[in-house]
């Protein structure tokens, strides 16, 4: 009786998320064009808390798709520099007019809505208005 012979592979071993971003960016040189390593590459820069990167890196493209404006409006919330919030609200914006369905609507209307709020916030504790302002509300 013959015994059927296994061979099981060893699972892949998963780079650590700053590695990857170094292989990324050598393909983003190869192939700037190419969004999927763009977005993956912005992703974990995002990950990384490494806003200012995904900003620059996702900032000069015209042709933006809808992934990429919301990993743009994460660095933009989270990076939270004085004109961060003019811009993810024109990210979120962007991303409105772009989505095409109920779902990609629905993500990024949410969006749009956290940009707007923090406006109002922004704007209600800069005119004494808003009871619980935190104390610098452009880094809150």
């Amino acid at each position: 009786m013959a015994h059927a012979m296994s061979i099981i592979p060893e699972p892949a071993k998963a780079l650590a998320a700053q590695a990857e971003v170094i292989v990324l960016r050598k393909a983003l040189a190869c192939n700037p064009g190419s969004p999927a390593p763009r977005l993956r590459t912005a992703a974990l820069l995002n990950e990384l808390d490494r806003f200012d990167e995904t900003i620059a890196l996702l900032t000069p493209s015209a042709g933006i798709a809808l992934e990429e404006l919301h990993v743009l409006s994460v660095a933009h919330f989270a990076r939270n520099a004085p004109d961060d919030l003019d811009r993810a609200s024109e990210v979120t914006a962007r991303a409105v007019s772009l989505a095409a369905t109920a779902r990609q609507r629905s993500r990024a209307l949410a969006e749009q809505a956290k940009a707007l709020l923090r406006r109002e916030q922004l704007c209600a504790c800069r005119s004494g208005s808003f009871r619980n302002c935190p104390p610098n509300p452009t880094r809150s």
